[in-house]
């Protein structure tokens, strides 16, 4: 199974991963005393959620994760066996594949189990840490394309760029292609007006048996003050889901 689509081509197989199991746990370690959020993404059934790191058990070659809210993700996650997981610690990007998911518990509560990730690739990159928009109020991108104006929906976002729904196809993006001044509405903060390269395309299947087409744009050169309001949105997202995780939202 492939979970590499969130990776760019430079980072699968990269020759700087870090295959120590010693510097592979030191890291592990800092997620988990730090209670880094960790973004889990799975395909075939493709599944994402946000997740933290509770336990690492080196002698059993494990690690165990925050489960899921909906028990119907926690099960497309173990049928989807494998998932890619992405962490950013102190403004590195952190990522790791994890396998053999299974339920475990934790203190009596339901958890997540995977064997202990047998690589780690650390990107010197601020602020990339992704993070999934609302659901019940969509955030739109608008893109000029063949003199007409196409709007996508957002699916994540990050300082450094945004994923987005194209299920219509109205675009035939090509990696590296730019689209200029497209315009998001970020609630709370305003639109701003960007360029967008495309990074990747794909496709998959939901599990009600729809397709759609997802694209991965970076940003090009953001000002300031755009860059400043991308995070502002980033950040008010992340304090949000660390507050419905505690239970105060």
């Amino acid at each position: 199974m492939n979970t590499a689509i969130s990776q760019s081509p430079a980072e699968v197989d990269d020759p700087h991963a870090i295959t120590s199991p010693l510097e592979i746990l030191a890291i592990l370690r800092s997620i988990e005393k730090n209670k880094t959020l960790i973004r889990a993404h799975a395909q075939r059934p493709n599944s994402t959620f946000i997740t933290t790191l509770l336990e690492i058990l080196p002698d059993q070659k494990t690690i165990v994760l925050d489960s899921a809210p909906q028990e119907s993700l926690n099960q497309r996650l173990i049928t989807a066996g494998e998932a890619l997981c992405e962490a950013s610690l102190d403004n590195v990007n952190v990522r790791f594949n994890i396998a053999n998911i299974h339920q475990e518990t934790q203190d009596g509560k339901p958890a997540l189990g995977a064997d202990f990730p047998a690589q780690l690739i650390r990107i010197q990159r601020r602020n990339s840490f992704r993070i999934h928009t609302p659901i019940a109020n969509p955030v739109q991108c608008r893109i000029r394309h063949d003199n007409k104006d196409v709007s996508l929906t957002l699916d994540d976002i990050s300082a450094s760029g945004l994923g987005a729904f194209d299920d219509s196809q109205q675009l035939t993006p090509v990696p590296g292609q730019t689209y200029k001044n497209c315009a998001i509405n970020l609630p709370n903060v305003g639109q701003i007006n960007i360029d967008l390269c495309v990074a990747y395309t794909e496709q998959f299947e939901t599990p009600t048996g729809a397709t759609r087409q997802r694209i991965g744009f970076s940003f090009v050169n953001p000002p300031g003050a755009v860059a400043n309001a991308v995070q502002r949105y980033v950040s008010s997202l992340e304090r949000e889901l660390i507050a419905k995780r505690k239970g105060f939202a």
